[in-house]
């Protein structure tokens, strides 16, 4: 009988282990709050509870997706969780506690670390999702990244030595960010980390250019846009590793531009706003600009506005690294249209034009043909440009004494100036007048009629400023002649007349 109750027992418990195993739907996932995340927390760093890291990494898989998604009441929370897993992680790695043993025997030890690193890195990967995504609030992106450029700053200092940085972390953080949907983000970026720290741009442009994408040229330029130049004086300030120098950042930073200039499917937006930003934020982080120069030919011969936009990068590579460029100025003199004058960017031109003829070594010739060739321009041209014109050319002739000859030159005779020569040096101004000045003192609008009266007196005044014209425009003309009080009295008496027949309008028709 004994033998027989246990047999009867054995086989009850093999058909009871044999039964399939459900889940266990008695246990409840962990408390969402932030007393609640300080609570593993601190358990993780006190009592190196490490399975403390399974529950706050299943509060984020639980709870922070639908956050991202709607928002509420539970955003504070997410971002306190987010904390709480970095300070988490930040103590791990600054106790070496995620780094492989020595010694390969030690294999307990070793299943760990590998389990610590996949922790650690489903946490990465869940905060980079963060920065690439744009349907939630962007103080959550900012803190994702906030934690990323923590735990880089981290894993570097854990190594003690000089030369290392964490340059693979750095390089996901680098293709989350690019790959942004937030513009702001990206300049926040760039403006609170790439801009004062010249270690962490050194090793951002690092290896760069393989990465880039036509999906990140947006991205880019924001990130250009917002990047502070570090002068040198500057950078011998710092203390900086010693592989680490301006030279390599710019080798690096040129790199990645030329990569980002030779993109294959630019368009003529893409290529404005390049043009916007090359000479102030580009040229002078490069280490040899002057391999721009096929792009900004490129550019000038796309036509449109690209070859004012390019006028400005020329320069500059022509005036502070030695660019020799002889058609600079016959360029320059090519945009000089009816067009340009009708044009939005007008203004920018006008105040380029003044840049670019303020040197008085230049040639009484090439001076001459840009008077000439902006007063017969007046003739045809919006009154807004026409108000810019007139003081523009006033101020050449005060700065250039040798053209004055234009002014004072007797009327009579043919106009020896050719209209259609498209070299400044050839085109006969100097012997030229500029009889189109005198005639816009018979202009229709009376503000350009006495301005342009300014040639009929002595040149007692030393220069205009220019910025009083240049931006003028039809609305700011008619609001001046609105504010006009006139001192004579409005004429109230008028003869009347009629139309046709003697002693009207029109004598000599009949009705």
């Amino acid at each position: 009988m004994g033998k027989s109750t246990a047999k009867s027992a054995k086989s009850a418990k093999s058909a009871k282990s044999s039964t399939p195993k459900t889940k266990d739907v008695s246990r409840k996932r962990p408390e969402f709050t932030p007393a609640k995340i300080d609570a593993l927390v601190a358990q993780l760093i006190d009592a190196n509870a490490l399975n403390n890291l399974v529950a706050l990494l299943e509060m984020w898989q639980t709870h922070v997706p639908s956050v991202l998604a709607q928002g509420g009441d539970d955003e504070a929370t997410a971002r306190h969780l987010v904390g709480g897993l970095f300070k988490s992680f930040n103590h791990l790695i600054r106790e070496n506690r995620m780094a492989l043993p020595k010694h390969k025997y030690d294999e307990k030890k070793a299943v760990a670390v590998k389990w610590l690193n996949k922790q650690y890195s489903t946490f990465i990967d869940n905060l980079l999702s963060v920065v690439q995504q744009s349907n939630h609030a962007p103080s959550l992106t900012v803190d994702a990244c906030d934690v990323l450029m923590q735990l880089v700053k981290a894993e570097t200092e854990a190594h003690y030595t000089e030369a290392f940085f964490a340059e693979k972390p750095l390089r996901r953080v680098r293709q989350a960010v690019l790959a942004s949907e937030n513009p702001a983000v990206v300049a926040w970026f760039a403006e609170e980390y790439l801009s004062p720290y010249f270690d962490l741009r050194f090793y951002w442009f690092h290896n760069l250019a393989p990465e880039i994408t036509e999906a990140m040229f947006d991205n880019y330029l924001v990130l250009v846009e917002h990047l502070r130049e570090l002068k040198d004086q500057q950078f011998a300030e710092k203390q900086l590793p010693s592989r680490v120098v301006p030279e390599k950042f710019r080798a690096h930073f040129q790199e990645a531009t030329l990569a980002v200039l030779t993109l294959p499917k630019l368009t003529h937006a893409h290529y404005q706003r390049i043009m916007a930003n090359l000479h102030k934020r580009i040229i002078p982080h490069m280490h040899q600009p002057h391999q721009l120069m096929d792009f900004l030919t490129h550019c000038y011969h796309q036509g449109g506005d690209l070859p004012l936009l390019t006028l400005s990068s020329l320069w500059e590579l022509m005036k502070h690294h030695n660019l020799e460029y002889p058609d600079f100025y016959t360029k320059l003199y090519a945009l000089l249209t009816p067009e340009m004058m009708a044009s939005t960017y007008r203004p920018r031109f006008m105040r380029l034009c003044e840049l670019f003829l303020s040197s008085t070594h230049l040639s009484a010739q090439l001076v001459a043909s840009f008077i000439k060739r902006l007063a017969r321009l007046t003739l045809t041209a919006p009154v807004p440009a026409t108000v810019a014109v007139v003081p523009f050319v006033y101020n050449l002739l005060k700065a250039h004494p040798t053209v004055m000859v234009m002014i004072h030159r007797p009327e009579g005779g043919a106009d020896e100036f050719n209209a259609e020569e498209t070299n400044p040096l050839k085109t006969g101004a100097i012997s030229s007048s500029v009889w189109e000045l005198e005639a816009l003192t018979s202009h229709y609008h009376p503000h350009v009629a006495t301005l342009a009266r300014i040639y009929s007196e002595p040149f007692r005044k030393l220069r205009y400023n220019m910025e009083d014209f240049y931006d003028w425009d039809y609305s700011q003309l008619v609001q001046q002649e609105q504010r006009k009080r006139y001192k004579a009295a409005a004429a109230l008496e008028f003869e009347e007349r009629g139309v046709f027949g003697a002693g009207n309008y029109l004598e000599d028709w009949v009705a």
